[in-house]
C-alpha cells in the first residue's frame, strides 16, 4: 500500500477531477465500452485519518491508498468493492484513528467505507459504499475458469505511485505460482503495476475480471527498500478471489478445506509402469499423486482410499500431484464431498470424500 503524504491529498483529488473532465469529453464522443466500464467502477481506495487534521495517524505509518473495484451492486444502489487485506489491514489495526475512504474518477467527493470482512491468506478484502449521487456502478463480470493460458492479453487500471487510474497493458507470463505464497495459485502477468495498483481488476480482451492484483516481487526494492518495479506482478486469480469474497459476504470471512492423506514422490520406474500398464503407453495420462494414507487418517481410510492408490481427478480436474490436489479443493468448502478419481492395480476407481476444514488462525467476522 502506497503513503501519501498530507500534502499530496489535495493534489491527488486534482489529479481524479481533471482525469474525469478529460474522460467526460471522451464519453461525449465516443460509445461506452469495456474501458468505460472499468474506470467508473474502480476507486482510489485510500485509509485517512479519522479525524480531519489529525497528523498521528501519518506519523505512525497508518496512512496510504490502494485500488478496489465493484463487485456488484445492492438493492438500495450501495456496492460491494473488492480490494487487496493489506490495503486496509492499518485501518483493522487502528479504526479508532483512521478511515476507510473511496474516490472515483467522476465525483469529487470521498465515499466513507464499511469493510465487511477481510482474509489475509487470500489477502481480499470485502467493502460497501453508499451513494450520494444516483452513481450507476454496476457489476463486473468475472471469469472464474481455471484453464487459463499464458500468453493471454490483459489490462490492468490502479493508482500506481500516487498515480491516479494509470492503465497498462500485458499478457498472462505464469500461472498457479502457488510457491509465492502458501495456498495460493496465483497468476503472474507482465502489465506493469506498483505500490498504489494492489486491489485493482486485471480482465482479459472479453472484459472479464480474471484476476485481483496483490503483489510485485522486486529484488531492486528489497535492496533499495523503495517500492521499484522489475516486471513480475502477481494477482490473485478470479476464481480463488470470487471463493474468498462469497465466503466474507456470507460469513465475514473464509474457511479453507483440508486433506487428511498424503501423496509421496513415485520413483521413475514407478511412473514407466503405470504409462505401459495403466496407460496404455500414453505419458499424457500419467499422474505422480501416489497416496499415502498415514496410521492416524482414519477419515481417508473411512472414505476408501488406500496407500498407493494413484489419484487421477478431483471433481473434473485433472491431477498431477500435490498441488494440483490443493488447488483442486482449495476453493470448495469444508464439508463438500468431492468425487475422487484413481487407479487401483490399473482399474478406475471412483470414491466420495468429505473435505475436512483447515485449522489457520481463528477467524472472526468483523461485523
Amino acid at each position: 500500500m502506497a503513503r501519501l503524504k498530507p500534502v499530496l491529498v489535495p493534489l491527488v483529488l486534482v489529479s481524479i477531477l481533471l482525469g474525469a473532465i478529460g474522460w467526460g469529453l471522451y464519453n461525449k464522443f465516443n460509445k461506452p465500452d469495456i474501458l468505460t466500464r472499468y474506470m467508473v467502477n474502480t476507486f482510489m481506495v485510500s485509509t485517512e485519518p479519522l479525524v480531519e487534521g489529525d497528523r498521528v495517524p501519518a506519523k505512525l505509518g497508518l496512512v496510504g491508498h490502494g485500488t478496489g473495484f465493484t463487485y456488484k451492486v445492492e438493492e438500495d444502489g450501495s456496492a460491494i468493492i473488492v480490494t487487496n487485506q493489506h490495503v486496509v489491514e492499518k485501518h483493522l489495526a487502528r479504526p479508532d484513528i483512521t478511515k476507510v475512504n473511496l474516490y472515483m474518477i467522476n465525483r469529487p467527493w470521498p465515499y466513507l467505507a464499511e469493510v465487511i470482512g477481510a482474509d489475509d491468506t487470500t489477502d481480499i478484502a470485502v467493502l460497501r459504499i453508499k451513494p450520494h449521487d444516483e452513481e450507476t456502478w454496476a457489476e463486473l463480470p468475472w471469469n472464474t475458469t481455471k484453464d487459463l493460458m499464458e500468453g493471454t492479453p490483459v489490462t490492468t487500471l490502479g493508482h500506481g505511485l500516487s498515480q491516479p487510474y494509470t492503465l497498462t497493458k500485458g499478457i498472462v507470463s505464469g500461472l498457479d505460482r502457488w510457491t509465492a505464497k502458501p495456498l495460493n495459485f496465483l497468476m503472474q502477468h507482465s502489465a506493469i503495476i506498483n505500490v498504489g495498483n494492489s486491489g485493482g481488476p486485471v480482465w482479459n480482451d472479453k472484459g472479464e475480471v480474471i484476476g485481483v492484483n496483490s503483489m510485485i516481487v522486486s529484488p531492486s526494492s528489497n535492496r533499495s527498500g523503495i517500492a521499484a518495479w522489475d516486471g513480475v506482478a502477481f494477482a490473485i486469480p478470479a476464481w480463488q478471489a470470487k471463493y474468498a469474497v462469497d465466503s466474507i459476504l456470507e460469513k465475514g470471512y473464509v474457511s479453507y478445506s483440508r486433506i487428511d492423506f498424503e501423496t509421496r514422490e513415485p520413483t521413475i520406474e514407478e511412473v514407466q509402469k503405470q504409462d505401459k500398464e495403466c496407460n496404455g503407453g500414453n505419458k499424457k495420462k500419467r499422474s505422480y499423486a501416489y497416496v499415502k494414507v498415514p496410521d492416524d487418517a482414519e477419515h481417508a481410510r473411512m472414505m476408501g482410499l488406500r496407500s498407493e492408490d494413484i489419484i487421477i481427478d478431483i471433481e473434473g480436474e485433472k491431477v498431477w500431484g500435490i498441488a494440483s490436489i490443493a488447488k483442486a479443493i482449495i476453493n470448495k468448502k469444508p464439508g463438500t464431498v468431492v468425487l475422487i478419481k484413481a487407479l487401483r492395480d490399473c482399474k478406475v476407481i471412483e470414491l466420495d470424500y468429505q473435505l475436512l476444514e483447515l485449522q489457520l488462525m481463528k477467524k472472526v467476522p468483523l461485523r
